[in-house]
């Protein structure tokens, strides 16, 4: 058996929340999954609390990564197009790390609170090259990030009965946005 570490614990953390959903992990679950006896975690965790936060985390870096990547050399719509086709495939392909990265992030806890600015300090300088004024970026913002949101959360429910691409649907839901 490798070595346990962090990172082990929370990956496999996040394997079983994609399986089971993130409400269903528990220490004694992961334990068992791991190999090692839950004592054995909390030589790197102190809680459940401590081990979603992780998790949460996690969500956030990557999906920073995703939206950094996809941002790059670009503005306006080609930039929203191009961060909100990141953002979703980010979703599909990390289920977890999707949902996790909503939590609410605090100022208290400042790693969670500079990943989660970095998230968003990129997506207000993607709307900032609409020309939008300063006073109205957040609610800006805010417009876009319940879109994107409400889109991926009834894609993953599949909550979308009708027969036409789920592409297509998503394409028009950024038109509408853009103008």
């Amino acid at each position: 058996m490798a070595k346990l570490s962090l990172d082990k614990i929370v990956d496999e953390a996040i394997t079983m929340a994609d399986e089971f959903g993130l409400e269903q992990i528990t220490i004694n679950k992961l334990a068992k999954r791991l190999n090692v006896k839950p004592p054995s975690l909390y030589n790197y965790i102190v809680s459940l609390a401590e081990l979603r936060r992780h998790i949460s985390l996690r969500g956030i870096i990557v999906l920073t990564n995703y939206v950094q990547k996809a941002a790059i050399a670009k503005t306006k719509a080609e930039a929203i197009i191009a961060i909100s086709l990141a953002y979703r495939e980010f979703a599909l392909q990390n289920p977890s790390l999707f949902w996790a990265s909503l939590a609410t992030v605090e100022d208290k806890d400042q790693e969670l609170y500079s990943a989660g600015h970095e998230l968003l300090e990129i997506l207000l300088a993607v709307l900032r090259s609409f020309g939008f004024k300063e006073a109205q970026l957040i609610h800006h913002l805010r417009v876009y990030r319940a879109m994107i949101t409400g889109f991926i959360v009834l894609e993953q429910n599949q909550a979308f009965g009708m027969p036409e691409p789920l592409d297509e649907s998503f394409a028009a839901l950024l038109k509408v946005f853009i103008n």
